[in-house]
């Protein structure tokens, strides 16, 4: 029998195992716990319109509190001006090159890559995310280490917001500072017995801008009135910090993941160029219980985030990370003299078919290489205005030597890993502006330098970018012939862009209802740039309306000779396939298309409906329950559960989910008119009339509209 070891109760005295555990507990006793770690992302934040950078107007005050006790790094580069790419050097600490995120829209990050996330998780950190934008959505691969990934951007609107989302379609895809913090203060004040990293990030300086009141009537600039939002939301998080009396035991890392243009170099926004008005960043970082300001103005990247925080834990940083320590710069060190840090933006290869640009930017120079390469003297011209390789060839040979030499330290044999977005991730990108890539510009990617011979210059068609902008907005906005005029104004001054080109195409299907214009267009972009799963699909269904079942299949076969297992061909071909009456393929494919993507309702409800139409209940009833399961509140789903109870016999049942759909949806014809059918039966004619006297007043079938009235005469007879 095992004995508990405890000491003797006859001696009066401790035994020597209490003993050495009682040790043990004064040395744990003593041993403070690590640190949390806090890392705040301002999205599309530049450092110069922050005031404890020298703006002139108090944008952050909240911010400028945090840097009078942080290290606040002047010169800080992000590596990407786009949100997914940047926030993917900051939490792997490794470059565009290597972890192989170029844009938004076709690429998410690999499986293989290692976060912070995941190291401190796996050191026993809690580690939680709350995201502002679907451009970080988890579909994206960013959550890889969170135990939580909050990224629920359309959830708990306030007032203000639902306002803001009836004035301007692009709040769907966005959730404000306010709701983030909400989010994360909910979490803060659950029971926790680990310390925490925790991510938050503010995407309200991002186009649209929308702020609320107060802050709409502080500034003249819009865009510093986001920012001002962001920061009191900041603030609010950093003061439960301090109650909580966490705030001391909390490293905190507040960083731009990229600027905006605001114009300078004619760029609005951001995305397309690398000039230091979209690269350069604010770079703040607190060690728990700092005091004391200090100011760094050695260059920095967003990649030395992760290996910085790894030091200050004193955690070694995994082998791949490319970015360095700042702890020597933060500890009074002189950095490297002559670091170039390198930054990319592939937005207009991958959007439009020109030539990339790449940059090198060191204290004093910086090459951005292109089409045409530029050169500028950093040090005495901090605005980038005087371009000088025109004059000094030696500098751009040089720093285009030296640019070689960088991209083959940090590039990933391995290559990017693309993605292509489904039609709802499609729509929330381009509700946020963002044009989305094409697959073989994608596939196209090479970082060889000598690749951008004879393609476009992006930098001297930044207007033909900025018009597609333009209109994509007037789309949004419901300016429909309006914004196709500006979009082929685009495609006047970039014929072969073949991304403007699909998107006049849909907008005349989906919008002019012009389905034969539509063909036109998709024909001319698809001999452009044949890898557009979003081009053949809308040709497929323009094919599928005009009875070319054979074109409709070639389309969808095409989208998955490039894109294998694509949940949007995979479900057209199966709708293909019963329209032709062939049944057994058309399940094949549907479940196929279930498989790709089993939280697509598509699929189910087609599923469903296919085995009712052969008379296959159990079956019905098993994709029915899958659709509840995925959306027990959508009206289509509602509705065919309601006809499967009719079809089952049980007419009350039936009744109840038609009742649902009505009230969900009050323009269901085909529920007004089975309800009302449903009455009439059994003899509740009162109701019965008023719901067969709403599906009439919205019914334009000829067949309908003749039953409606023999079931009202029947009723009528009957009533005599």
């Amino acid at each position: 029998m095992q004995r508990s070891r405890r000491s003797d109760p006859g001696s009066g005295r401790l035994g020597p195992s209490f003993v050495v555990l009682l040790a043990l507990g004064v040395t744990l006793a003593c041993t403070p716990p690590p640190p949390n770690v806090l890392l705040i992302t301002l999205d599309t934040t530049r450092a110069d319109h922050l005031s404890c950078y020298g703006y002139p107007q108090d944008t952050t005050p909240a911010i400028d509190d945090l840097a009078a006790q942080s290290c606040r790094f002047s010169q800080a580069f992000a590596t990407n001006p786009i949100t997914l790419p940047s926030h993917a050097s900051i939490l792997t600490g490794t470059y565009p090159l290597y972890h192989g995120v170029r844009d938004n829209s076709t690429f998410v990050v690999p499986e293989q890559a290692l976060t912070l996330a995941e190291v401190l998780a796996g050191r026993g950190w809690e580690t939680v995310a709350f995201t502002g934008s679907f451009v970080l959505d988890s579909r994206f691969n960013l959550d890889q280490g969170f135990e939580l990934y909050d990224d629920r951007v359309e959830a708990g609107w306030s007032i203000d917001e639902l306002t803001q989302r009836e004035q301007n379609a692009f709040g769907f895809a966005e959730r404000k500072a306010n709701m983030v913090v909400k989010s994360a203060l909910e979490w803060l004040e659950r029971p926790r017995r680990r310390p925490f990293f925790a991510w938050l990030h503010f995407f309200d300086p991002h186009e649209p801008i929308n702020p609320p009141e107060p802050h709409r009537s502080r500034f003249g600039e819009g865009y510093d009135c986001e920012i001002a939002f962001v920061d009191e939301q900041v603030g609010r998080f950093l003061s439960a910090l301090k109650e909580r009396g966490e705030y001391d035991r909390t490293l905190v890392v507040v960083v731009g993941d990229h600027g905006e243009g605001l114009l300078d170099h004619g760029e609005p926004t951001h995305s397309l160029l690398i000039f230091d008005s979209t690269m350069r960043v604010p770079l703040i970082i607190r060690r728990p219980g700092q005091r004391e300001a200090r100011v760094v103005d050695s260059v920095t990247s967003t990649v030395d985030i992760m290996p910085t925080v790894l030091d200050l834990l004193g955690i070694a940083p995994p082998a791949e990370v490319q970015g360095l320590s700042l702890v020597p710069l933060m500890d009074g060190q002189e950095g490297p003299a002559d670091r170039a840090i390198y930054m990319e933006s592939l937005a207009g290869r991958l959007q439009c078919g020109w030539g990339e640009l790449r940059g090198l930017r060191s204290a004093h120079e910086k090459l951005i290489h292109g089409p045409v390469p530029r050169v500028f003297r950093v040090d005495g011209d901090p605005a980038e205005l005087h371009d000088l390789a025109g004059q000094d060839p030696n500098a751009v040979q040089r720093l285009t030597e030296r640019l070689e030499q960088v991209i083959a330290t940090y590039r990933n044999p391995a290559g990017s890993s693309l993605a292509m977005p489904d039609t709802e991730a499609r729509a929330k990108l381009e509700s946020l502006g963002y044009i989305l890539s094409s697959l073989q510009t994608s596939r196209g990617i090479t970082d060889d330098l000598h690749a951008v011979a004879g393609l476009a210059d992006p930098i001297a068609r930044r207007h033909l970018f900025d018009l597609h902008g333009v209109g994509m907005d007037l789309l949004r906005m419901g300016s429909y012939f309006e914004g196709i005029r500006v979009l082929e104004s685009v495609v006047a001054g970039d014929p072969t862009n073949a991304r403007t080109l699909t998107t006049i195409a849909s907008a005349y299907l989906i919008h002019g209802n012009q389905p034969d214009k539509a063909r036109e267009m998709y024909e001319r972009s698809l001999a452009i740039d044949p890898y557009q799963d979003e081009a053949h699909y809308f040709m497929a269904r323009i094919c599928m309306a005009q009875g070319d079942l054979d074109g409709a299949e070639a389309h969808c076969q095409a989208i998955l000779d490039f894109l294998p297992g694509s949940f949007t061909a995979l479900y057209e071909l199966g709708r293909v396939h019963e329209a032709r009456g062939e049944q057994e393929l058309a399940l094949d494919f549907y479940q196929q298309a279930h498989a790709a993507d089993p939280s697509n309702l598509a699929s189910v409800i087609a599923l469903a409906t296919l085995h009712a139409r052969r008379n296959e209940l159990d079956q019905t009833r098993r994709y029915l329950e899958m659709a509840l399961a995925l959306d027990p509140a959508n009206p289509s789903v509602l509705y065919n559960v309601g006809i499967w109870y009719l079809e089952t016999g049980d007419a009350d049942e039936a009744l109840v989910n038609l009742r649902k759909v009505v009230s969900i949806n009050p323009a269901d014809r085909d529920a007004h008119y089975v309800i009302g059918k449903l009455l009439a039966e059994r003899g509740e004619y009162a109701e019965a009339r008023r719901s067969l006297a709403t599906a009439r007043s919205m019914e334009n079938r000829r067949g309908r509209l003749q039953r409606i009235d023999e079931i009202v005469a029947a009723m009528d007879k009957a009533s005599q």
